[in-house]
C-alpha cells in the first residue's frame, strides 16, 4: 500500500470514529436483517525515548471501528476495520459465529486464534500500554488474526477452543503451503471467585519449506475486588530456534469518588523476561514496567502512563521509554 493510500485510510478511519463518538454511540442501528451495534476504539500516544532507542513522538496507536451484529439468536458476525501503530491494515476482523449446537460456538473467517491470555484480551482493556515481548513474539502476525475455522465448547467450569487456520496471519488470503496450523486452548475457571487458569498449544508449519512453527503457553489470572494478578509462560520453536519468556504483573484499583473527573486510579507493575534463543548465552532481556491507569469512565475513557525499564543480558543499550496513552472506547 503506497503512502498516499495509507494517509487516505488514516484520515477516513479517524473521521469515522470521531463521528460515531460524538453521535449516539453504542446504540443498535437498523440493518436489512437482524441488529447491529457499531463500536470504536481510538488510542493516541506520546513516547519519550532515551538516547539511541528512538525519537520522541506523538503517534496514533489504534483507530478502529467495528460492526458486530446478529442475524438471529444463532448467527452473529463481526467486521472490524482499523489502523494499528505505524501499520495500516484496513481489515482486522471478519467472521461469522454459528451457535446451532448446544454449548458450542463455531467461528469462520478471520479471527483471533485461541492462544494466549494477553493476546485474547481486548486492546481496550489491557493493563499496560504495550504488550509483553513474549506475546509480541508468539502471536499471529499481522493483526493477531488468522483465517480458518474454530470451535469453542463451554462445559461448566471449562472452556475448550480448537482452531484450524492457514498460519499466514490476518489479511493474507491464501496459504503458502498445504499444511494447516492447529491451535488449542483450555481455560478453567474453578469455583474460586476471580481465578482463571489457561493452557495453550500451537502446532504449525511456515513457508513452502514447511519448517516448524510451534508455540505453547500456560497462564494464571486472579482478579477479585480491587486486586489484580496475572502471569503467563510462553515458549516458541521456529525451525531449530527455541525461545522462552514469562511475565508476572499486579495492580490495585482505587476509587476516588464519582464527583471527580478521574473516578478510579490503578497503579500497576510488571516484570517480564524474554530469551529469543535459549541455546545462545547472554541473549535474554528483562523488562520492568511501572505505571498508573487513570479512569474517567471505566475503559471507555482512560489515561495510561508507563515507564519501561529495559535491561539486556549482554550489551546494555540505553532504551528505556516513558509512554502516555489516552483512550476513547465505545
Amino acid at each position: 500500500m503506497n503512502d498516499r493510500l495509507k494517509k487516505v485510510f488514516t484520515i477516513f478511519f479517524i473521521n469515522l470514529i470521531l463521528s460515531f463518538t460524538f453521535s449516539a454511540s453504542a446504540q443498535e442501528v437498523a440493518v436489512k436483517k437482524g441488529s447491529m451495534k457499531p463500536t470504536g476504539l481510538l488510542q493516541t500516544r506520546f513516547s519519550h525515548f532515551w538516547k539511541e532507542s528512538g525519537v520522541d513522538t506523538f503517534s496514533l496507536r489504534r483507530a478502529e471501528i467495528g460492526f458486530p451484529g446478529k442475524l438471529n439468536k444463532d448467527i452473529s458476525y463481526n467486521i472490524r476495520l482499523g489502523i494499528d501503530g505505524g501499520h495500516s491494515w484496513p481489515l482486522r476482523e471478519a467472521c461469522v459465529k454459528v451457535m446451532y449446537i448446544p454449548r458450542t460456538e463455531l467461528t469462520l473467517g478471520q479471527f483471533k486464534p485461541p492462544f494466549g491470555l494477553e493476546v485474547l484480551t481486548s486492546s481496550a482493556k489491557l493493563d499496560f500500554i504495550n504488550k509483553t515481548m513474549s506475546t509480541k513474539q508468539c502471536k499471529c502476525k499481522p493483526v493477531e488474526r488468522d483465517i480458518g475455522v474454530q470451535a469453542k465448547v463451554n462445559v461448566d467450569y471449562v472452556t475448550c477452543s480448537v482452531a484450524l487456520v492457514n498460519g499466514t496471519g490476518g489479511n493474507v488470503f491464501a496459504d503458502d503451503n498445504d499444511s494447516k496450523d492447529l491451535v488449542g486452548r483450555v481455560q478453567i475457571k474453578p469455583p474460586v471467585e476471580g481465578l482463571s487458569i489457561g493452557v495453550d498449544g500451537y502446532l504449525g508449519k511456515k513457508g513452502e519449506e514447511e519448517v516448524d512453527r510451534n508455540r505453547y503457553g500456560v497462564d494464571l489470572s486472579y482478579t477479585k475486588g480491587p486486586y489484580m494478578a496475572k502471569s503467563e509462560l510462553l515458549g516458541a520453536k521456529n525451525d531449530t530456534v527455541n525461545s522462552l519468556g514469562f511475565y508476572g504483573q499486579g495492580g490495585y484499583m482505587g476509587r476516588l469518588g464519582e464527583e471527580l473527573a478521574i473516578n478510579m486510579i490503578q497503579p500497576v507493575i510488571r516484570f517480564e523476561r524474554w530469551d529469543g534463543n535459549t541455546d545462545k548465552e547472554k541473549d535474554a532481556s528483562v523488562i520492568i514496567t511501572a505505571g498508573v491507569n487513570l479512569f474517567f469512565d471505566g475503559h471507555a475513557t482512560k489515561l495510561q502512563i508507563n515507564y519501561v525499564l529495559v535491561r539486556e543480558e549482554d550489551t546494555q543499550v540505553d532504551n528505556d521509554e516513558l509512554l502516555a496513552q489516552f483512550q476513547v472506547n465505545f
